[in-house]
């Protein structure tokens, strides 16, 4: 009998040091993955928004940029993005604003309550008791403590682990891409009964704040809608270009918000790496193109 209390005494013993471990090495990845702001005099235009400005513009053509865009964002963690970086860079004089013709349907509206999505602000929203109040409005109170949990102890909830897995294992055996014209348009415009999907007023409450934000600033802010493939333009709903061709001009006034509509570019085939996104001849081949436009506008200087 002593032997086998031993013996289930040890096993306790390495499944604890294990599972120790395991919150340790959760606790660091997550600490080590989400890099910290540093101030950086040289940046003049900051880049948000969605993929769309992420894999169109490069940071480094345009000049005194950094482009901080991240795939599938929505407007309230590229509001909290904005109002988080800004501090940090003294000399910002513009913000590019990716705005689509997706981005005002309700498919993205929860994006900001999946785990990843308020990781990537919860290490600086934590000093940030102006910003709080309205993560916990948007943010559900499960998202919120999972991510609190496995970022200061390292505690595997499921959404933890399938995020890990998502950007340590499966980025080394795939390539993401956006998928086939159909898939991409279902996913953008229509739900799984083939219905349009709503307009989020989510999304356009938050668009109001980030305009708001910018003008407190006195920064110009560029909403820019990004080039996409003929077939695509095609296949998008005349309602939801009206909106967003509307929401745009009811911001713009030409002396601090601009409307740049790229949808129509002339790009050839082998500029796109899918429907809707550039690949790195299209990016090297456009942004020379958006960097004389807003030199034109008076936005950035020659």
């Amino acid at each position: 009998m002593r032997r086998f209390f031993v013996a289930i005494f040890r096993y306790l013993g390495v499944v604890g040091c294990l599972g120790l471990l395991s919150c340790l090495l959760i606790r660091s990845y997550f600490h080590m993955s989400i890099p910290d702001f540093k101030s950086d005099p040289e940046v003049e235009v900051l880049i948000l928004g969605d993929s769309h400005p992420l894999h169109s513009i490069s940071a480094a053509l345009l000049g005194k940029s950094r482009n901080d865009a991240k795939s599938s964002e929505n407007y309230f963690n590229t509001y909290i993005d904005l109002c988080l970086e800004m501090p940090f860079l003294p000399h910002l004089k513009t913000v590019i604003l990716g705005i689509g013709y997706h981005t005002f349907t309700v498919a993205d509206d929860l994006y900001q309550d999946e785990f990843p999505a308020y990781m990537s602000i919860y290490p600086r929203l934590k000093e940030r008791d102006d910003l709080r109040p309205l993560a916990q409005e948007v943010v559900s109170s499960v998202t919120r403590r999972e991510v609190m949990y496995s970022y200061e102890f390292g505690i595997p909830f499921k959404s933890c682990v399938a995020e890990i897995k998502k950007n340590v294992i499966e980025c080394l055996f795939t390539e993401t891409t956006g998928g086939t014209l159909d898939v991409i348009i279902d996913r953008h415009y229509y739900d799984n009964k083939s219905a349009c999907l709503l307009p989020s007023s989510f999304q356009q409450g938050m668009l109001r704040r980030i305009v708001e934000e910018c003008k407190k600033r006195n920064l110009s802010l560029i909403l820019y809608n990004a080039p996409v493939s003929t077939q695509y333009m095609e296949r998008v709903p005349q309602s939801y270009r009206r909106l967003t061709d509307s929401l745009a001009r009811e911001y713009v006034d030409d002396r601090m918000v601009f409307y740049l509509n790229y949808t129509a570019a002339s790009l050839p085939d082998s500029c796109y790496r899918d429907a809707d996104h550039l690949n790195e001849i299209g990016i090297n081949k456009f942004t020379p193109f958006l960097k004389d436009t807003l030199t034109c506008l008076g936005i950035i200087a020659e």
